[in-house]
């Protein structure tokens, strides 16, 4: 919603009307977005999760032959492998502990 009315200047949009200049835009402002409830901006696999949930919503749109293509066809999703490691004894104790 936040992307609507700051980037498209609307409260709606058409599905039909999602292309992928739309999609492109959609991108840069997640990646560009500043969250205001924690202090980093999203990563590369956050961003293409919220891609990814977009790009489900019009492929049932595009099967249920509500719109005639799917603007997704041209672009690429991808995930960038992260080892995330392990948790440390001190930090687990620190979960535990927390209320």
């Amino acid at each position: 919603m936040d992307f609507l009315s700051s980037v498209k200047k609307a409260d709606d949009v058409y599905i039909e009307e999602i292309d992928y200049q739309f999609i492109t835009e959609f991108e840069h402002y997640l990646r560009s977005f500043e969250p205001k409830d924690h202090q980093r901006p999203m990563s590369h696999n956050v961003v293409m999760k919220h891609m990814t949930r977009l790009r489900k919503m019009l492929n049932m749109a595009t099967k249920l032959e509500w719109i005639p293509g799917n603007a997704f066809n041209r672009y690429a999703i991808s995930y960038t492998k992260v080892d995330r490691g392990h948790l440390t004894e001190l930090e687990l104790q620190t979960i535990i502990s927390k209320k």
